[in-house]
């Protein structure tokens, strides 16, 4: 996903579906790289520390932090969410303005 170029915070929802035939292990969401901020659990995170049942699904907040970061500059991450088994990734770049 692209963020930008802009100078304020953006926030993208993610969201995760279990589309098995099982109940997934207990989910862990973080992320790796800079220039972004995953919401907390209960409070724009709902997957971490849960569990998914077949066909059910979850949401994870990301924000770019626009405002908080140097001018015309470029940054990566990705938003990484496990149940142990299985891992889902989602690349992000941001570019502030």
């Amino acid at each position: 996903d692209v963020y930008g170029p802009i100078s304020t915070n953006e926030t993208h929802q993610y969201t995760l579906k279990n589309v098995g035939s099982t109940t997934s292990a207990v989910i862990t969401v973080s992320i790796s790289g800079s220039g972004f901020l995953k919401s907390d659990p209960g409070s724009g995170d709902d997957c971490t520390t849960q569990t998914l049942a077949p066909g059910s699904e979850c949401t994870v907040n990301v924000t770019f932090l626009g405002s908080f970061l140097p001018a015309a500059s470029s940054f990566s991450a990705t938003l990484n969410a496990t149940d142990g088994s299985m891992t889902d990734t989602n690349d992000m770049d941001g570019t502030t303005n």
